[in-house]
């Protein structure tokens, strides 16, 4: 950044990193420092080219796209997306503790075809079990959201649901905070890897009922999550309208469309 004299912030070079963390390219072979360097190079030239023309994330996209193969998708795949990011919106919305959305965005980056921007707030040492039951029905929103528009989900909630899996495991095996009581299986300076010593000195009746547990909350947060998107049901299909038409809100465009808690 200095060398070139880009003149990037801080909040764009912080965004930039997160773009660079994953695969380069299709292979999935991950970024280098040539990568990055050419990257440098090529966004030095677009400064030259338009010397007044201020950063943004928009443009640094698309300099960091630009080798890439587009991605095409069709009208109906753009409304699943645009319907599951608006699913976690409105049920972040709908929730005291979720964090309130900032911005939806129906542009594919480097992770992913869409996302949500909450304000973030609190201290993770100071999430309590309400704090993270919500964190977990916002992640199964965009489900719950397929589910009632389409009648079922995509594949696209997979990672959603492998992290809301992992908050309600840790929730019971880490935190305590489970009905079955003060007890924490997974110290922080071990894995949850079945194979290791920790793991297996758990009796198997033990953890077949941590798993029901997991089971149970999983889907009383769907179904919660299901509740919520049905009951603002109107707004969900004019948020996704408007996400189809602009591709991007940001807060101000959210403030008359998302609920209030």
């Amino acid at each position: 950044n200095q060398r070139l004299s880009l003149e990037l912030d801080e909040t764009l070079i912080s965004w930039l990193g997160v773009q660079t963390d994953g695969p380069a390219d299709e292979l999935g072979h991950p970024y280098t420092a040539d990568h990055l360097q050419a990257l440098c190079r090529a966004l030095k030239r677009e400064r030259l080219r338009s010397p007044e023309r201020p950063w943004s994330e928009r443009w640094v996209l698309e300099v960091l796209n630009r080798d890439r193969p587009p991605i095409t998708l069709t009208e109906q795949e753009r409304r699943v997306i645009a319907t599951h990011e608006c699913g976690h919106a409105l049920v972040a919305a709908s929730l005291v503790r979720a964090g309130r959305p900032t911005r939806i965005s129906l542009r594919p980056d480097q992770h992913s075809l869409g996302h949500v921007k909450r304000l973030r707030d609190r201290s993770p040492f100071t999430l309590t079990l309400s704090d993270l039951r919500d964190e977990v029905c916002v992640l199964l929103g965009g489900l719950a959201a397929e589910q009632l528009v389409f009648g079922e989900h995509s594949v696209g909630a997979a990672l959603d649901l492998s992290q809301a899996t992992d908050i309600v495991r840790d929730l019971h095996g880490r935190y305590g905070m489970s009905s079955h009581g003060l007890m924490s299986w997974f110290p922080s300076n071990m894995t949850r890897d079945r194979s290791n010593k920790h793991h297996q000195e758990i009796s198997t009746q033990s953890r077949h009922h941590a798993e029901e547990w997991v089971y149970r909350v999983l889907d009383e947060e769907r179904e919660r999550a299901l509740h919520l998107v049905t009951h603002h049901k109107d707004r969900l299909v004019m948020l996704t309208e408007q996400l189809l038409l602009h591709e991007e809100l940001t807060e101000g465009d959210l403030v008359n469309l998302l609920p209030t808690p």
